[in-house]
């Protein structure tokens, strides 16, 4: 994943983005269950929005459907999809923005802080065929991640 540059951030209101396109990233995932692709954070991060542009649909071999969650606690857990939930990445919405749990709003969900070091978890889950089988597709995830750690900490 990248840092967006200031002037970026500035004007898209998010701090990082990373890509994922079919052939890029998915040779080796052959599973039709969950794909998880992981984001490092330091101890101290606080995100407050995740935001999904569906540039292109995940299509090819026999994928009839692709799912997308974004959260943290790793494949299984309860919360991979506290960020983004069930974004349909194959023939879903263009833009989707914080519909997971923790950051929808309302009883305090505004955000969450990362307090060690941990990942944003990013889960695919096709049906019909694994990711690596997927010959279109292009998804563009961006956040607003922000350090509240002292900045004489910061490397």
């Amino acid at each position: 994943m990248a840092k967006l540059t200031v002037n970026e951030a500035a004007l898209q209101g998010f701090t990082d983005v990373v890509t994922f396109e079919a052939g890029k990233v998915f040779e080796n995932d052959t599973a039709t269950a969950g794909t998880v692709k992981t984001y490092a954070v330091p101890e101290g991060t606080l995100i407050t929005n995740a935001s999904v542009h569906l540039v292109e649909g995940f299509t090819g071999g026999s994928i009839s459907d692709c799912r997308l969650d974004i959260g943290f606690g790793g494949d299984g857990s309860g919360t991979i999809d506290d960020f983004i939930d069930d974004a349909d990445i194959f023939d879903g919405a263009e833009f989707v923005k914080n519909t997971g749990a923790k950051l929808v709003g309302g009883s305090g969900a505004r955000g969450h802080q990362f307090t060690t070091a941990d990942t944003i978890d990013i889960e695919f889950t096709p049906t019909g065929d694994g990711m690596d089988a997927a010959t279109a597709g292009k998804v563009v995830i961006k956040f607003t991640l922000l350090d509240m750690r002292d900045p004489a900490e910061i490397s």
